[in-house]
């Protein structure tokens, strides 16, 4: 059975090429990668694990001596492709579903109070929470606050 080539539209010569999947425990899926050399000639391969229970990926660089958070060493387009490669493996979403990213702009207008300090300004816009419904059959994998 040959293996699942994940590949950019873009940059023709960057493959990942899955070496092995699978569940690392009830919560956690895996994705190992093959070798490849980085920009100072040292060998690595990806690893990719979503752990259920906290609904989330990482992305590591897996050394001889040491692991490396991968997360902005791997582009979007790519972290898309994984994201609904696995998704659909462990059933979480239909065969035919299509995962995508798109970046917003909220913009708010507020009264302040006249005794309100910029940090405390800044306290409460960092701890707004952002709800943005399901609807018409799409489904909201993840709200990232910048």
């Amino acid at each position: 059975m040959s293996k699942k080539v994940f590949k950019s539209n873009m940059v023709s010569y960057i493959k990942y090429k899955l070496q092995e999947e699978k569940w690392l425990d009830k919560d956690t899926y895996l994705l190992v990668f093959q070798d490849m050399v980085d920009e100072d000639g040292e060998i690595y391969h990806l690893e990719v694990e979503y752990h259920v229970d906290e609904d989330k990926f990482t992305y590591t660089r897996v050394y001889e001596h040491e692991n490396i958070d991968a997360v902005c060493f791997v582009s979007n387009t790519f972290k898309n492709q994984f994201i609904e490669y696995v998704l659909k493996q462990i059933g979480k979403i239909n065969e035919d579903d299509i995962v995508t990213s798109s970046t917003i702009v909220l913009s708010l207008k507020v009264v302040l109070p006249p005794n309100m300090t910029m940090g405390e300004y800044s306290k409460w816009l960092n701890s707004l929470e952002i709800n943005i419904a399901d609807s018409g059959g799409v489904k909201i994998l993840e709200i990232e606050k910048k």
